[in-house]
């Protein structure tokens, strides 16, 4: 059986959401798409429903995740081993070991 591992960390509100500043998940995969790990950090953590999914028709969560749909998540922000993703749609993916930062992206003004 494969196992993939990703290390998982939290920051500002997403952190107080979790209660905690990282996970990490065990999956039965080789690679894991990002849709793959929003439905089960959302799975895990409830609330992030809320942040991630923020100003986003309930249709348009509903075909998320049910797989339906492939939009740019704009809420949150990810990082994949130290850099920024600019792919955030369900084909950004992840491998064994991989370190996945999620953030709230920053506000100016």
């Amino acid at each position: 059986m494969l196992i993939l591992n990703l290390t998982v960390l939290f920051f500002a509100g997403l952190r107080e959401i979790t209660k905690t500043n990282q996970v990490t998940l065990h999956f039965d995969k080789s690679l894991i798409s990002l849709h793959d790990l929003v439905v089960c950090l959302i799975k895990k953590y409830s609330k992030l429903k809320e942040i991630v999914f923020q100003k986003i028709s309930q249709k348009e969560i509903d075909d998320y995740l049910g797989n339906v749909t492939d939009f740019q998540i704009t809420q949150v922000k990810f990082a994949k081993n130290r850099k920024i993703l600019t792919d955030t749609t369900q084909n950004a993916v992840f491998s064994d070991g991989d370190t996945i930062a999620i953030f709230l992206p920053l506000m100016g003004g």
